[in-house]
């Protein structure tokens, strides 16, 4: 989803920041998904649990479906102690997840074509 298509829902979010101010989360939080799209996967480096890192991908619909036309419908992701998953190993990882996340994106769309 690009970040266009994001910025409705940024209001919305549950943001609990210690000063009030909002916008700099905001601003912060697109430029992470821009990261995140380009790269292709997430990184939570210890920010939701400490010692916990996880890598993410998402499981993409197919194009030109609706109403999931390229958009996720589902993510695959490795959670472990940081000090047993280390920021390397999590970039070595993403292509892993990126590649289960295709055919898991392919067996959705080969059920929904049966189904149809």
């Amino acid at each position: 989803m690009r970040v266009e298509r994001n910025a409705p829902y940024m209001p919305a979010l549950n943001v609990r920041v210690n000063n009030g101010d909002t916008s700099g989360m905001f601003a912060v939080l697109r430029r992470t998904l821009d990261e995140v799209r380009e790269k292709g996967y997430a990184l939570d480096d210890e920010e939701y649990d400490e010692g916990v890192r996880c890598v993410a991908v998402a499981v993409v619909g197919s194009p030109g479906r609706e109403p999931t036309a390229g958009a996720p419908v589902a993510a695959l992701s490795i959670s472990a102690p940081a000090s047993r998953l280390s920021r390397q190993r999590c970039a070595e990882l993403a292509p892993v997840l990126r590649r289960a996340a295709a055919e898991l994106a392919d067996a959705l769309r080969d059920q929904a074509g049966a189904a149809s």
